[in-house]
């Protein structure tokens, strides 16, 4: 698949722009805005750069307003701020000569994620056939993506209103905070599983690979797992939260 070639070379390209900025500023929190573009990228290479039908204008349109407001609020959130907890634990795991070891670990590895699990975008833009049950399921899809959005834009939201006047150590609990701890990382998995299901209709099932490697990462690797290994000791209340809270999916708390 040509495209999927084109998509790797640009997705490494621009993981190479990201790791450029990361070396003159000292801080790869740049990668964290670059992952929702790596989609877009990946979109426009599987789309050929021709005309779009009406079911990929809905999606690739869907996904670029996903990544724009993705990538602002997260130049917004980490303008100025030093590198995040994460990344410096893996600052010191990787030193010496992080900087060059960076590339590979932090900026290709992305890239090549992002590849991975922007699969079911290829048969969206190349679909192999249709199925009986499209008329029903894409606008579901639809559905699931645009709830997605908006459900990690109120996530994000509510965190950063929070942010300006909470105190050392507390721990938001607030509006959809309050029925799950990485409520953004839900919206993220409506968004994914969205896109799985409208290209369900015009692909093969193998494709559901990349929703399921997304929940993974989210719940136990770069994601909710990673985070919250160091979280307890910067927040002590983070406990109680655990105990009282679901990880992602929204659910009302214990007590």
């Amino acid at each position: 698949m040509p495209e999927y070639m084109n998509a790797l070379i640009f997705s490494l390209l621009f993981g190479l722009f990201g790791w450029l900025y990361s070396l003159a500023k000292a801080n790869v929190n740049i990668v964290d805005s670059m992952w929702s573009l790596f989609f877009v990228i990946n979109a426009l290479c599987f789309a050929h750069f021709d005309p779009l039908g009406p079911n990929q204008t809905i999606v690739f349109s869907l996904l670029v307003i996903w990544a724009i407001r993705l990538t602002a609020y997260l130049c917004i959130r980490n303008a100025h701020k030093p590198e995040d907890s994460r990344y410096q634990d893996i600052r010191r795991k990787y030193s010496p000569h992080f900087a060059v070891k960076s590339l590979f670990i932090i900026f290709v590895f992305q890239a090549i994620l992002a590849l991975i699990i922007s699969y079911p975008l290829y048969y969206i833009f190349n679909p192999i056939n249709t199925s009986l049950f499209q008329d029903i399921v894409v606008p579901i899809s639809y559905l699931m993506i645009v709830l997605g959005i908006v459900y990690e834009s109120i996530a994000d939201w509510q965190l950063y209103q929070f942010k300006k006047t909470k105190k050392s150590g507390e721990v938001c609990r607030t509006g959809v905070w309050a029925y799950s701890r990485h409520p953004n990382y839900f919206g993220e998995l409506l968004i994914v599983w969205g896109i799985f299901i409208n290209a369900l209709m015009y692909g093969h099932i193998y494709i559901l690979i990349a929703p399921l490697l997304m929940t993974y990462f989210l719940f136990k690797f770069s994601g909710a797992g990673l985070m919250e290994e160091t979280i307890i000791h910067r927040k002590p209340h983070y406990k109680d939260y655990i105990q009282s809270t679901n990880s992602i999916f929204p659910w009302p708390p214990k007590n």
